[in-house]
C-alpha cells in the first residue's frame, strides 16, 4: 500500500492545507482554564544530545480539570515538504484547581543535526 500523503498526515496535513480541526488535540478534557509559562529549553553537551524543554502549566480556572500539554518543534529544513511542526511529546495531567506543575520533556538529538536544523519550540 502507498500513502500518497507521506509526512503530512494527522495534524501535518490540517497545518500543510491551513484548515483548523473542529476538535483539537486534547478537545474536552475539562470544563476549566489552563495557563502556560516559563519555557525554557537545555541542550546537552557532547556529539548525541540530550534535549530538555520545560514548562510550567497553571491551573487557572475555578474547578479541577485534565490537560494535556504537549511539546512541537518548528524546523526551517529545506526538502520536500516539510511539516509544519512535529509532535515531540504530551502528557495527560489532571490538576486541582489553582494548581501548577512543571512538564519536563526530554529526547535525543545529534549536535550534528541541531547545527544543520535551526529549530523553534513552543508549548
Amino acid at each position: 500500500m502507498t500513502c500518497a500523503e507521506d509526512l503530512l498526515v494527522g495534524y501535518r496535513w490540517f497545518d500543510n492545507k491551513n484548515v483548523e480541526p473542529q476538535l483539537p488535540f486534547g478537545f474536552g478534557l475539562s470544563c476549566t482554564t489552563f495557563k502556560y509559562s516559563n519555557l525554557k529549553l537545555f541542550v546537552g553537551d557532547g556529539i548525541n544530545q540530550l534535549v530538555t524543554a520545560q514548562f510550567e502549566v497553571k491551573s487557572t480556572g475555578p474547578r479541577d480539570g485534565a490537560e494535556a500539554p504537549q511539546l512541537l518543534r518548528s524546523s526551517k529544513q529545506s526538502g520536500p515538504a516539510p511539516p509544519e511542526k512535529e509532535l515531540k511529546g504530551f502528557k495527560k495531567v489532571f490538576l486541582r484547581a489553582g494548581s501548577r506543575r512543571l512538564f519536563p520533556f526530554r529526547w535525543g538529538a545529534s549536535r550534528r543535526a541541531m547545527q544543520r536544523e535551526p529549530m523553534f519550540y513552543r508549548a
